[in-house]
């Protein structure tokens, strides 16, 4: 059916917060105007009172009235009627403010208005009165008896129904109801009252509509399924208060079409009626478990769900369905499929909204801000007072973070008055070891760079003069300019030249000429000035030709880790790649390198030169050819979505889980009697230690703050009456109470964390925990000599979209005891963690499988280092070692090589920044190269002999060996701090490099001793190279010189085993002649050799000895794993008196084959499977189920 009319909306009211319940008045108006489209007809309102139509867009978007626009679309597009929409955003617009002669020209009027924030319903009772029930009253009081009023109601009106739906004439229960519920069932019965009781009054339908649920720009988050998908991909847990209540719930779709119908039979109505819709109704379990089934996320039951029982509500919708032969399509997994397919546009509704307030954008000036994070008013961060009163007195200012999504730049949305913040300024640079140690390290890259040895350099907010101190250590002229006059005094005071006053704002006539200035250096300070284009432009002015700018700012990468404690007042702006090459072209400058340095959280340092350019053309022609750095910047910044309002959602989800684990701890350790206390008066503390005041729930606090900075100490923190004291005050502190330190500065932890484990070595402390709040929030335990992981911050994204479709499959319990809501819930939130033991499984048979491998890999290590050990070395001086010694030997070995692994452990920490893979590339690069060249060079050239080999590989050997302890002498730093690293460059030299090197080396050692010396014959060679395979001549085997190489024995293997019973010296009892002992190199110790015979180990295994002797003899062999043999099977003693061989002539050795392994070897296979599966148990168990609970 087609209406030939207008449908009226009027105003949604202020404070609706409800983006699916909409709020705006709409009416099927008569015959008796002109039609026109809804678009133009809206148009043309809004020109009459100045609007443009993009400006409109964007303030329904700010107000959340978009969804209103949605509903005039649907109705126009699809019913083609026209609409005319009025909303109290607009002047004269609002309900009360229509005129009654235009309201009385149409049929049918939608009203949605309404006050729906639940919260200012309870603050404000009396307002929430008079919006939602008596600005409706008098709206339906000025209509006709032949217009249809349609109003929305509230499904929670059924409240208590639980699973049990409710139908339209059914009792309520006002007992269970909110400031919001309560006027709206007093909104039904005033608008009844008025039918009943008025001859005049319009007909009236209610819609009892249930949480609308669908996507519309700028809607609210903050229930039903729309907040917990935003919680699952932003948080990775689902967190669910009640989970066996009910709730009624209307699809977006429905709901449109449920109204277009009730419109088309308006003729049909009744003077006043209600109706229930609902698409279906669940319970919040069952929309958590199916969100978590789609997403991958965990489910939490918080407490709340004990404090308080909640049945919840649903909804019976025959009367509506049967009244208009309507079906309800909606369902969950349709829902919950729509909202995960479009993650990013749920989540970022009230993200992209315009902040109003904002300054503009102090880069391209542009005045279109988008809001990213708000952490309220908070005082000045280095605003410090001598006194409780004055501090708590400090003024506060509005701190949010904004950005402008032109050039990508991030700021404050206020600017706190340069003069009052710097003029007297507290923060000093020089009160940091790291600091200064960066300071040495920036001097010497800009007078290396600069390649001046007696340079000058212009530092702007030089402070103190600490960097000014370490160029003037290496023969510099030093300018400073600072616009705090007790800093100036300070570097004045050191022999600088400093001018007070703001750079860009203030003239400065005595400055080094651009020709003879060499550098200018500006730390952490763009970032502080409220146009930075200016500043930048004054610098260009000073430049010379060859005049570098080094401009640095702090926390560039603030947004990956959720940083946010450096959004203070001094820090007006956070550059970006893209600010940076914004607000070059806009200044004059070229950017020469992007560089991240590890110092205040990782900084930017950005190299400016200045462009001299006349066209245009050039200038763009010029600024395509960007440095290789900075093109890796932007586009590290596009990939990481910098560029987009979803990654800033993300980046805001970070910043609260933080806050949110952190309060969790502190609460936990406050009940435990922990004293509390902060590490580090910075400003990025302060704004750190008002997040977390600021957060709910608050039952605990700090005693006080220790500060290194002079300036700072016996102060009070502004805005709060916590004292700051010197690191000094803990040797007051009470040994029986276990501490906890929030490290405020964080970017110091190296530094703070070696001080506070000399205070617990001097003090004798006991339980100090700190808490790092970034890059990983993390509880520590410190200890004298570690610092070991307590707990840490489990908070993930989820990634969108889902890599898997499917990742976790729910589980469904159920009960049929009494009280089942109690009793389930409290069985869901202790006993859930179980079922996820199916994964954990997984994850302690992975660690047994990875066991196994590394206990492989050291065995067949340990056994071939015992082997060459046992056999190349130990055999030289016991040729006639039985293998029962050189099993011992080989055992003993393996134990001592174990030892010595052990204690290398800190050698492997301190070498390659304890880089663990970098470490072992390293030892082979030391060790292998020598191996290679010989090799390369043996199958490659004849030339080559053994002794070029052998002095090939002791050289290398060498070189290797020397370079190794070298190297080791010395410790690296982390590779972000490499540029701290003051090794010799020498031993800085890569050992990736260093092979190549010592390959070259070995290899011409190899080649030069080969051609000195004499060449191996060729009928020895014949066919060994690879240049001469098809050689049909094959090489005869080279002879062993006596004396010169001991080759092992091989004549006890047991398939083809040699005969000796011809050779004297194989008869293990018999004297070698003098030729084979001058061969052994057998040394004389006046022993015979006679005495190694089988007779001694006979004596040694014979258990005829009685008492302490027997045990021992008795364990020994036992404990090696030999098997002890009452006599010598298969021997016997010849009339010589020597032991002879009488069956193969073979020594008697152990068998390795299964059959003849001992049962001791057996037992110790089968405990060690046993172990292993008891220790991956355990380990999955416990550790995962003690990380859930905490």
């Amino acid at each position: 059916m087609r209406f030939a009319g207008h449908i009226l909306r009027l105003p949604e009211q202020r404070y609706s917060k409800t983006a699916m319940k909409w709020t705006p008045l709409e009416g099927k108006r008569k015959k008796g105007r002109p039609a026109k489209t809804w678009r133009a007809t809206f148009k043309e309102d809004l020109q009459n009172i100045g609007t443009k139509w993009e400006e409109a867009e964007n303030v329904a978007s700010n107000r959340e009235r978009w969804k209103t626009l949605v509903a005039q679309y649907y109705l126009q597009q699809e019913k083609k009627w026209n609409v005319v929409g009025y909303d109290r955003v607009f002047s004269g617009q609002a309900s009360h403010e229509i005129v009654t002669e235009d309201l009385q020209n149409f049929q049918v009027v939608v009203y949605l208005g309404g006050l729906t924030d639940r919260t200012i319903c309870l603050q404000h009772p009396n307002d929430a009165e008079h919006e939602n029930v008596k600005d409706i009253y008098n709206l339906a009081e000025r209509m006709l008896p032949s217009q249809l009023l349609v109003f929305a109601s509230t499904s929670e009106i059924a409240e208590g129904s639980g699973s049990i739906s409710m139908i339209e004439t059914s009792s309520v229960q006002p007992h269970l109801f909110d400031a919001y519920v309560l006027s709206m069932i007093h909104r039904e019965n005033a608008l009844q009252k008025l039918s009943l009781n008025s001859t005049s009054a319009p007909r009236m339908i209610g819609l009892r509509l249930g949480l609308v649920i669908g996507l519309s720009n700028s809607q609210r988050i903050d229930f039903g399924h729309m907040a917990y998908v935003c919680q699952a991909f932003l948080s990775g847990k689902l967190h669910i208060v009640h989970p066996e209540a009910y709730r009624s719930f209307l699809s977006m779709e429905d709901m449109l079409r449920a109204v277009t119908i009730v419109i088309q039979h308006q003729r049909t109505a009744k003077g006043f009626d209600l109706f229930h819709l609902e698409s279906f109704s669940t319970s919040i379990s069952n929309v958590a478990n199916a969100i978590a089934f789609r997403s991958g996320a965990h489910v939490v039951v918080l407490n709340d769900s004990f404090d308080k029982i909640s049945r919840g509500f649903s909804l019976n919708t025959t009367k509506f369905r049967s009244t208009y032969h309507f079906d309800f399509n909606g369902n969950q997994n349709q829902i919950v499929s729509k909202l995960i397919d479009d993650v990013p546009r749920l989540c970022t509704g009230r993200q992209s909204r315009l902040h109003k307030k904002s300054v503009p954008c102090v880069v391209c000036g542009s005045h279109e801000m988008l809001m990213v994070l708000d952490l309220q008013n908070q005082p000045l961060a280095n605003d410090f007072r001598k006194t409780p009163v004055e501090a708590l007195k400090c003024k506060r200012f509005p701190l949010s973070l904004v950005r402008c999504p032109k050039c990508y730049h991030t700021q404050l949305s206020h600017i706190v008055d340069r003069a009052y913040l710097f003029s007297h300024y507290l923060y000093q640079s020089g009160t940091s070891k790291s600091i200064e140690a960066y300071f040495q390290w920036l001097a010497e890259k800009i007078i290396r760079e600069s390649r001046k040895i007696n340079g000058t350099v212009l530092e702007i907010a030089s402070n103190d003069g600490s960097q000014l101190n370490e160029f003037a250590k290496r023969g510099w002229k030093t300018v400073g300019v600072d616009p705090a006059k007790n800093l100036a005094d300070l570097a004045q005071a050191k022999g600088h030249t400093i001018y007070v006053g703001f750079w860009g704002t203030d003239k400065f006539p005595h400055l080094p000429s651009p020709a003879s200035l060499d550098a200018i250096v500006a730390q952490n300070v763009l970032a502080h000035v409220d146009n930075p284009v200016t500043f930048l432009r004054a610098c260009a002015a000073v430049m010379g030709r060859r005049t570098r700018l080094y401009i640095q700012t702090s926390q560039c990468e603030m947004y990956e880790t959720g940083q946010f404690d450096t959004v203070y007042h001094e820090h007006v702006s956070f550059f970006t790649a893209h600010s940076f090459k914004k607000i070059a072209t806009l200044a004059g400058l070229t950017v020469i390198r992007f560089e991240m340095t590890p110092i205040h959280g990782r900084s930017c340092l950005v190299t400016f030169q200045r462009t001299k350019l006349s066209s245009s053309t050039v200038i763009t022609t010029a600024h395509k050819q960007l440095p290789s750095s900075l093109l890796l910047a932007l586009q590290k910044e596009r990939n990481l979505g910098l560029t987009d309002t979803w990654f800033y959602v993300k980046y805001q989800a970070q910043a609260y889980s933080m806050r949110q684990w952190i309060v969790h701890q502190l609460m936990r350790l406050y009940s435990q009697d922990h004293v509390i206390i902060g590490y580090g008066a910075a400003a990025k503390g302060m704004v750190l230690l008002h997040s977390l005041l600021e957060m709910p729930s608050l039952k605990w606090q700090f005693s006080y703050i220790v500060d290194d900075a002079p300036l700072k100490q016996n102060t009070y923190c502004p805005g709060t009456s916590i004292p700051v004291r010197p690191s000094s005050e803990l040797n007051r502190h009470n040994l029986s109470k276990p501490l906890t330190i929030v490290v405020f500065a964080w970017n110091f932890w190296e530094e703070i964390s070696n001080k506070i484990q000399k205070k617990i070595f001097e003090q004798g402390m006991n339980n100090v925990f700190a808490i790092l709040p970034f890059p990983v929030q993390q509880l520590i335990k410190i200890n004298q000599h570690s610092k070991t992981i307590v707990t840490q911050n489990s908070f993930r994204l989820l990634p969108w979209p889902s890599p898997f479709t499917f990742m976790r499959q729910p589980v469904i319990l159920f009960s049929s005891l009494p009280k089942r809501e109690l009793l389930l819930s409290s069985w869901i939130r202790h006993h859930a963690p179980m079922f996820d033991m199916a994964i954990l499984t997984i994850r302690g048979l992975t660690l047994a499988c990875m066991i196994a491998a590394l206990m492989s890999s050291l065995t067949s290590i340990f056994n071939s280092s015992s082997t060459i050990f046992t056999i190349d070395i130990w055999q030289r001086f016991r040729r006639n070692a039985h293998d029962w010694e050189l099993m011992i030997i080989g055992r003993v070995f393996v134990i001592i090589l174990v030892g010595i692994s052990i204690l290398w452990i800190p050698i492997i920490r301190a070498a390659q920044g304890a880089r663990l893979f970098d470490y072992i590339q390293a030892v082979q690069s030391f060790l292998t190269p020598p191996v290679a060249a010989c090799y390369l060079l043996g199958i490659l050239w004849k030339r080559i002999n053994e002794e070029g080999a052998f002095w090939g590989l002791i050289s290398g050997l060498f070189i290797g060996i020397f370079r190794f302890i070298w190297e080791y002498s010395y410790t690296a730093m982390p590779c972000q701090l490499e540029h701290l690293d003051k090794r010799p460059s020498v031993v800085r030299f890569n050992f990736l490099y260093f092979s190549v090197l010592l390959f070259i080396i070995s290899g011409i050692v190899t080649i030069v001793v080969s051609l000195l010396t004499k060449p191996i014959p060729e009928n020895y060679i014949s066919g060994l190279t690879i240049f001469d395979l098809d050689n049909p001549e094959k090489a005869i085997e080279i002879p062993t010189r006596p004396g010169c190489m001991h080759k092992a024995n091989t004549y006890c293997d047991e398939e083809q085993p040699y005969s000796f019973e011809n050779s004297s010296s194989c008869h293990i009892g018999q004297s070698p002649n003098e030729t084979e002992k001058k061969a052994l190199h057998f040394f004389d110790t006046g022993t015979d050799i006679k005495s190694f015979s089988f007779e001694s180990r006979t004596a040694f295994l014979s258990d005829d000895s009685t008492g302490i002797c027997f045990y021992v003899k008795t364990a020994f062999p036992w404990i090696c794993g030999l098997e002890k043999t009452e006599q010598l099977d298969g021997q016997s003693i010849c009339s010589d008196g020597n032991l002879h061989d009488s069956t193969s002539n073979r020594r008697s050795i152990t068998s390795i084959r299964d059959d003849h392994v001992s049962s001791w070897d057996k037992k110790c296979s089968y405990a060690a499977i046993i172990i292993l599966a008891l220790c991956a148990f355990v380990w999955t168990f416990f550790t995962d189920y003690r990380i859930r609970l905490s």
